[in-house]
């Protein structure tokens, strides 16, 4: 079996497209050399220039719309043996009790021809002195807490099969530290700050890799080995910070932080779950970046003021956050009640955009990515405030980096688009 040089698979989660914007916007911060050679429903294949099975597998630890990271080799014609082969090259020799297990995303083998096929395995790798365990499943892909839970990143091994290529599984996303950050976090409120850890992140990193577009990084080939890939000296402000979701997922990032809100209470359960976070062994965060939060309107100079004097240790400003998106909603409005509605926020978004615009005047250029909401209506009409709002914004001096990406189920009835803007001076 010959290695496919520097060919991955990465495997998306639900939201492909705002995956797929985030895998590039991580790769392009780092420094990496690639090519996007296929995608295919939720998989990416990707060819990346330079950097070792290691670095590649980090990126997990920066990547919320990646579930997982597979290492491509090119398949042999009897399966079996392209299987059985791949095992052993990563355990050279028989050791004790490896569990392994298979995942199906391009082949059409299912149910019990999988675990006929994998106890196939099993015997032939028993009959070389392995001493193995199959993790069967009821689906041709392993869940996330399956791999997690049978260790099969590290001690054990996750074999991807698919349309060209046998995958060996190299990094996997922990679902469990995600939930923790989610329900486990000290202070929420399901009216305030429900914006989901993962989206925050992808949020983040999609503005680090549009403020890396703008100026000049070192690639991670210039870094000693003992270097964390491309720490961004960026300060991320979230005006309407709510439970401080986005602050927490820029501070694990390296970022530095400055969170604001006009209620008070906001100000405090943010203010709390990012001391839960700095506390917890289980999140690595940088004690040197800078956190601070206080209460303030969105809208006033008063924040602006306050920000201007903060930005000044930073090579880079990034404003992240989602304003209000209106009452929670079970039943779709009819378009003329989410014009209504939304005419009352659609000022918010204005008033609160036209004064950080104030900050054109500095030596950086800020980047925005903001949540606008998207409102399915009765008569099936979308009702986008981002295109009601577009003129208005783009007078203020406001200019969109790329098209929305949309964030949410089917069944949902407000929908989130993520919108990437820049100021021009």
């Amino acid at each position: 079996m010959m290695k496919m040089s520097n060919n991955f698979a990465f495997i998306l989660g639900r939201e492909v497209d705002i995956a797929l914007a985030e895998l590039e916007s991580v790769l392009f911060r780092h420094g990496f050399t690639y090519r996007i050679a296929s995608v295919s429903k939720n998989v990416v294949y990707i060819n990346i220039v330079g950097p070792g099975d290691k670095e590649i597998a980090s990126l997990i630890d920066d990547l919320a719309g990646t579930i997982k990271i597979f290492q491509l080799f090119d398949r042999d014609s009897n399966l079996l043996d392209g299987i059985v082969a791949l095992i052993k090259s990563k355990f050279n020799t028989p050791l004790s009790k490896i569990n392994f297990g298979l995942s199906f995303f391009s082949y059409e083998l299912k149910g019990r021809k999988i675990t006929k096929l994998g106890l196939s395995v099993k015997k032939k790798l028993k009959q070389d002195g392995y001493s193995i365990r199959f993790v069967e499943s009821q689906e041709p892909v392993l869940s996330s807490i399956l791999s997690l839970k049978n260790n099969l990143v590290n001690n054990g091994v996750e074999i991807g099969i698919f349309e060209k290529y046998t995958g060996l599984l190299v990094a996997l996303n922990n679902p469990e530290e995600w939930a923790k950050r989610d329900y486990g976090k000290p202070r929420g409120d399901k009216y305030s700050g429900m914006l989901p850890p993962k989206l925050a992140r992808m949020m983040v990193n999609l503005a680090l890799g549009q403020n890396r577009a703008q100026k000049s990084v070192k690639s991670i080939a210039d870094k000693s080995p003992n270097t964390t890939l491309s720490t961004p000296d960026c300060l991320v402000v979230d005006p309407f910070c709510g439970s401080g979701n986005i602050l927490m997922e820029a501070l694990m990032l390296g970022c530095g932080i400055f969170g604001s809100d006009i209620s008070e209470k906001a100000v405090m359960d943010s203010q709390e779950n990012i001391d839960w976070l700095t506390q917890n062994a289980s999140f690595s965060t940088d004690t040197n970046q800078s956190r601070k939060i206080i209460k303030a309107d969105a809208t006033s100079a008063e924040l602006t003021s306050v920000l201007k004097s903060e930005i000044r240790n930073y090579d880079c400003l990034a404003v992240l956050t989602e304003p209000y998106l209106g009452k929670p909603k079970k039943v779709a409005p009819s378009l003329g009640q989410a014009k209504a509605e939304y005419g009352l926020i659609k000022q918010l978004y204005i008033n609160f955009l036209r004064n950080i615009a104030q900050l054109s005047t500095l030596n950086i250029k800020p980047i925005f990515c903001l949540v606008f909401p998207l409102v399915e209506t009765s008569e099936g009409i979308s009702f986008s405030l981002l295109n009601d709002i577009v003129d208005e914004i783009t007078e203020i001096g406001y200019t969109l980096i790329r098209p929305p990406l949309t964030y949410g189920r089917d069944y949902q009835v407000v929908k989130r688009q993520i919108v990437l803007l820049k100021l021009q001076r």
